[in-house]
């Protein structure tokens, strides 16, 4: 397909649209779609990053598609709001090579982390892992704002999606490298 200036370009993708349809509903799921581009001649970049969207009961989220890379080992915060929302983790390894990462949190100058888990994600695979804000709770962590340490191996492509507990409207956002 080609796209000139100042064009749009709307494609659907039949496969992960049917995925959807079928899931249970309250869930989702993770994986990875290549996308190749190829200028015809140099150009300013603009906004020409495919992005993709996410349609739940009640929204629209979207977010642009981006590379690869990054750190092996990457620290993040984010509000710990446990009776407002739930907090996901994606990472999707588009490497011909299996990829393992620890997840620990939450992690500070004298706080000992309360969930340490090991990922092991599958060449070009994809994991989705839920901060388990009950655990915390529980832990008696309270927040305002909760560390969270993401190590070993590249980094690959990490999101963080926030969602209401039924999981009817969804954030996303990417890592920066």
């Amino acid at each position: 397909m080609r796209i000139g200036d100042r064009e749009i370009e709307w494609d659907r993708c039949e496969a992960l649209e049917e995925l959807g349809k079928h899931l249970p509903p309250a869930s989702f799921k993770v994986g990875s779609l290549a996308i190749e581009r190829v200028w015809d001649k140099p150009s300013r970049r603009g906004a020409t990053r495919p992005h993709f969207l996410i349609h739940t009961r009640e929204g629209v989220s979207s977010l642009h598609t981006q590379d690869s890379g990054g750190s092996g080992s990457q620290i993040f915060s984010l509000p710990f709001r446990p009776d407002e929302e739930r907090v996901f983790i994606s990472i999707v390894n588009d490497s011909a090579n299996s990829v393992e990462k620890d997840i620990s949190y939450p992690i500070g100058r004298g706080v000992a982390p309360i969930v340490k888990e090991k990922l092991e994600l599958a060449a070009h695979g994809a994991h989705v892992h839920e901060i388990d804000l009950t655990a915390l709770r529980n832990g008696g962590f309270e927040g305002p704002m909760l560390l969270v340490r993401l190590s070993k191996g590249p980094a690959r492509k990490v999101h963080l999606i926030f969602a209401n507990p039924d999981l009817s409207i969804l954030s996303i956002d990417h890592l920066a490298g």
